[in-house]
């Protein structure tokens, strides 16, 4: 047997130079996928789908690491999702509410083959199958997400009552994903694409608020 073809011993050595390797291919990925999408969202999202894609991190790794960090800012950053003692049903309700929001950013995760849909089935003529909409939706949500972390580090030494704080948090991530869309389809659609795009993320945001509360509703029961 040629040497060379020998399969090399695992050493602390080349585990270390494996991680090594892993970690900064994927730090690169990340740093280029922020980078294009807070910079220039419709031609990284239109490169990623002709096939440009080893320079960025995958859309659902992307969305999970995303995720992840969103949910550890909420989680150990500020106070404004401790639960109090329910006294009432309206008590249990804003409750459970509130647990729910804790989990705001797996809960688009669940919603996420929704979300698809409603982008396929309203933008059906440009010929984007359902699996591409899902990429371009994931891509979107993780940008929205890593976007309102800034703002949560924020409440950590802000007193916001809970309009307001819902209020910033929606203008960040609805502003965002209408700007995200209208680039992606600015050489596809004319100017309709603005009303098309207020549209989808107006049902979505409608959809999302209602599973929120439907099910805020049936855990109270």
């Amino acid at each position: 047997m040629d040497p060379t073809d020998e399969i090399k011993r695992i050493t602390v050595g080349s585990l270390l130079s494996e991680a090594w390797h892993s970690l900064t291919h994927v730090e690169e990925g990340l740093r280029r996928t922020i980078v294009a999408l807070a910079v220039a969202p419709g031609k990284m999202l239109n490169n990623y789908l002709e096939g440009v894609r080893k320079p960025f991190q995958k859309p659902f790794s992307f969305l999970l690491l995303s995720t992840t960090l969103f949910a550890l800012i909420l989680n150990f950053f500020h106070s404004y999702y401790l639960i109090p003692v329910a006294k009432t049903f309206n008590d249990r309700f804003f409750n459970n509410q509130v647990l729910l929001e804790k989990y705001y950013s797996w809960f688009h995760i669940a919603l996420l083959p929704i979300y698809g849909l409603v982008c396929f089935l309203i933008f059906k003529r440009l010929k984007y199958n359902y699996a591409e909409w899902l990429v371009i939706v994931c891509y979107v949500l993780s940008f929205d997400l890593i976007l309102q972390i800034p703002f949560h580090f924020l409440l950590t030494y802000l007193h916001l009552n809970d309009t307001v704080h819902k209020g910033i948090q929606l203008f960040i991530s609805e502003a965002y994903s209408i700007y995200a869309l209208s680039a992606f389809l600015k050489y596809k659609l004319n100017w309709l694409r603005h009303l098309y795009t207020f549209i989808v993320v107006a049902i979505n945001f409608l959809i999302f608020i209602s599973a929120l509360r439907g099910i805020a509703y049936l855990i109270t029961k």
